[in-house]
């Protein structure tokens, strides 16, 4: 179980997609990478996901609405990174799950310019 202080910044991070038409939006992201080094705050996020099914939706909708490669994407529950192939890919138990991960791998791609290299 997250404690309150992550479960709280889980919440935030999973509404940043709220704000996806206005100029903050990347910024948002690039500063939810640091989140991440909490290493509960995937699951976190996952959780409070599932509890805003409509944050999924618009996660999803905003992964297909990308116009540029490279990127990370979700697919369902599929997760990976996009450069005219799919590579890195992991298949998550439920879309809550996946857009936690693909939330993730979003932030460190637009604050670090790195690529998560997961597999499976």
């Amino acid at each position: 179980m997250p404690s309150a202080r992550t479960a709280a910044s889980a919440a935030h991070v999973a509404a940043i997609v709220e704000h996806r038409s206005e100029s903050a939006f990347v910024l948002l992201l690039q500063l939810a990478d640091r989140r991440f080094s909490d290493p509960g705050f995937e699951d976190a996020l996952a959780v409070s996901l599932r509890a805003r099914p409509t944050l999924i939706e618009l996660w999803e909708t905003w992964s297909d609405d990308q116009r540029w490669t490279p990127s990370a994407y979700v697919d369902q529950t599929e997760t990976g990174w996009y450069d005219g192939e799919r590579h890195f890919v992991r298949v998550h138990p439920d879309r809550g799950a996946a857009v936690a991960d693909f939330i993730h791998r979003m932030a460190a791609w637009l604050s670090r310019r790195e690529v998560l290299k997961f597999d499976g």
